[in-house]
């Protein structure tokens, strides 16, 4: 949370004391998108191992 705080007259600044929780929560999202893009490989693994298992046993049936 940003505030603004009047020193004197004319000299005026922003004192943002949340600093640390902006930091950290970059490095949350990083880490939320780098298991997202984890998963979604997985996911596509996972969806081509189940392909070819399917191809395999019903090779016979459609041969």
């Amino acid at each position: 949370m940003c505030i603004y705080m009047a020193i004197k007259p004319g000299l005026q600044k922003w004192n943002c004391s949340a600093g640390g929780l902006n930091t950290s929560m970059g490095r949350l999202v990083k880490r939320f998108a780098k298991w997202k893009k984890f998963v979604r490989q997985q996911k596509g693994k996972l969806y081509i191992m189940r392909e070819c298992i399917c191809m395999l046993l019903c090779w016979d049936k459609y041969s």
